[in-house]
């Protein structure tokens, strides 16, 4: 019987977590959150471009707004928990 258990597949837990994160990406950008507000001007200042160039690419393309993404285990409703 307990051969049939399968273990929890995490990787594709944890791919189908950044997925969602980085969904969220645009919609955060549009209400001025505040870590995504941190990291485009981090992106800005490291590579020179400027902060509504770094908007309108998220807006745009959705594989740069992935770059922007949480980090799965770095949720913002986690933050609200501590």
């Amino acid at each position: 019987m307990s051969a049939d258990l399968q273990p929890p597949d995490y990787d594709a837990a944890e791919r189908e977590m950044w997925r969602a994160n980085a969904q969220d990406v645009p919609g955060l950008l549009a209400v001025g959150d505040a870590n995504l507000r941190g990291k485009v001007e981090t992106y800005t200042r490291q590579f020179g471009y400027s902060v509504d160039a770094v908007r309108e690419k998220i807006a745009d393309d959705p594989m740069f707004a992935a770059h922007f993404a949480t980090k799965p285990n770095r949720r913002v409703s986690d933050k609200s928990a501590k």
